[in-house]
C-alpha cells in the first residue's frame, strides 16, 4: 500500500511539473509582448489589402462588384484574420502556427477562386460546391478535436484523401481535368498535417 502511495505522489509531482512548465511557456513574457503587434500585422495586412481592392475596383472598373461581393470579400478576411490570431494564442510552437497560416491560406484561397473565377467552368457553376466539402472536413474536424494538434494531424490527412477523391469523382463525371490544382492541395493539407504532428510531438 505504501508503495503504491508513493507512486501515486511521484505521477502527482510529475504532473504539477508538467503543468507548471506549460503555463510559463504560454505566459511567456516577450511572446505575450509580442502580441499585440502580430495582432496588428495580422488585421492592419488584411485592412490594407481590403482597401487596396476597393480602390483598384474603383479606379479601373473591373471586377464590377456589388456591395454583396465587398461584404463577402470582408468576411473571408476577417475569417482569415481570426484564425491567424486564434492559432498564435493556442500554440507557442511555430510548426502548430505554421501549419496554422498554411490551412486556413490555402482555404482562403480555395474560396477565394471558386467565388471570383470558379475552379471548374466559372463561378456560377454548381460544380464548384463540391470543393467546399473539402474545407467543411477540416473545419469540423478542427471544432470536434478541439484544435489539437494531435487531431488537426488527422483532419488534416482526411482532407488530403477528400481532395484527391474530389479530383477522381471530377474526372470520373468529366467536369474537369484538375492535376496541379490537386496536387497543390493534397501536398499543402499533407505538409501542414506533418507540421501539426510535429507540433504535437514538441509539445509533449
Amino acid at each position: 500500500m505504501k508503495l503504491s502511495t508513493d507512486k501515486l505522489n511521484v505521477i502527482q509531482s510529475v504532473f504539477q511539473m508538467r503543468v507548471v512548465t506549460v503555463r510559463l511557456r504560454a505566459m511567456n513574457p516577450s511572446f505575450l509582448a509580442f502580441l499585440p503587434r502580430l495582432r496588428t500585422l495580422i488585421w492592419g495586412g488584411a485592412a490594407l489589402t481590403f482597401l487596396t481592392l476597393v480602390m483598384v475596383m474603383r479606379l479601373t472598373g473591373q471586377g464590377d462588384w456589388t456591395a454583396f461581393d465587398y461584404v463577402v470579400a470582408a468576411l473571408l478576411l476577417a475569417a482569415v484574420c481570426a484564425g491567424l490570431e486564434l492559432a498564435m494564442r493556442l500554440s507557442t510552437t511555430w510548426t502548430y502556427r505554421l501549419a496554422a497560416i498554411m490551412s486556413v491560406g490555402g482555404g482562403f484561397l480555395m474560396v477565394w477562386a471558386n467565388l471570383a473565377v470558379g475552379i471548374i467552368g466559372n463561378e456560377e457553376n454548381p460544380q464548384n460546391l463540391i470543393f467546399y466539402g473539402v474545407l467543411l472536413i477540416g473545419l469540423a474536424g478542427a471544432l470536434y478535436t478541439r484544435f489539437d494538434p494531435q487531431g488537426l494531424k488527422w483532419t488534416l490527412r482526411t482532407m488530403a484523401a477528400a481532395q484527391l477523391a474530389v479530383f477522381l469523382i471530377a474526372l470520373s463525371l468529366g467536369w474537369a481535368l484538375l492535376p496541379v490544382f490537386t496536387v497543390f492541395y493534397f501536398s499543402l493539407w499533407l505538409i501542414a498535417g506533418e507540421l501539426f504532428s510535429k507540433s504535437a510531438t514538441a509539445s509533449s
